[in-house]
């Protein structure tokens, strides 16, 4: 899957243009190649360490996905209800770290992918609009496909949820959340997360100090 799953948290916010259809779609299908062009160039630096490029990939990255609404949505409304303040906090901080440390793991397998994009397409126009983009990673004659959701918050376009192949982040990880829940407590699910997400951290660590 090589960059895929990096080049899937990869576009940045712009401000969005009033209910103008014709205009959203050209800002988000601006918004999208700036964003992957912007991590595929890091990624082609062979002279940066790799903990160098997780870094820079993650300065890109942070302020470019909405995360916060991508943790409510994984988690579900019944369990997001049930939290309190703290729970709710400490959990969307523990999600983003999981989802970061997922992929960004995966930098060390970028070679020369080719991402085609296709035109943004309008999914609702209640509220605030709603638009699907699909993209295409081409590798070795394989071309993979990945659609973002795109919504805008606070007048800024920013992705809500990712499908890679078909396969919804938030419901991928939105599954695992409800499943555990089932049978343990919201806090045990926060043990759980922060042990993975140390797990995790010490992993990218030695790998980092390898190359």
């Amino acid at each position: 899957m090589k960059t895929l799953l990096l080049i899937a948290l990869t576009f940045g916010p712009v401000a969005a243009a009033p209910a103008d259809v014709e205009t959203d779609k050209r800002e988000i299908l601006a918004v999208v190649k700036k964003g992957v062009e912007e991590v595929v160039e890091v990624l082609k630096n062979k002279e940066l360490s790799g903990d160098e490029r997780r870094k820079q990939v993650t300065k890109i990255i942070d302020p470019l996905i909405d995360f916060q609404l991508l943790a409510m949505l994984s988690l579900g409304k019944k369990h997001w209800n049930a939290a309190d303040a703290k729970q709710r906090e400490t959990f969307t901080e523990l999600f983003v770290e999981t989802v970061k440390l997922s992929y960004l793991e995966k930098l060390e397998l970028f070679t020369d992918e080719v991402v085609e994009f296709d035109e943004p397409i309008p999914t609702s126009t209640k509220g605030s609009p709603k638009y699907s983009m699909l993209t295409y990673i081409v590798s070795k004659g394989d071309r993979i496909k990945v659609d973002y959701h795109i919504t805008k918050r606070d007048d800024i376009w920013k992705a809500y949820d990712f499908e890679i192949e078909g396969v919804s982040i938030r419901k991928s990880y939105g599954a695992q959340y409800n499943d555990y829940l089932k049978q343990a407590s919201f806090d045990e699910l926060l043990a759980t997360m922060r042990e993975k997400v140390e797990e995790a951290r010490k992993k990218g660590s030695q790998s980092a100090g390898t190359q």
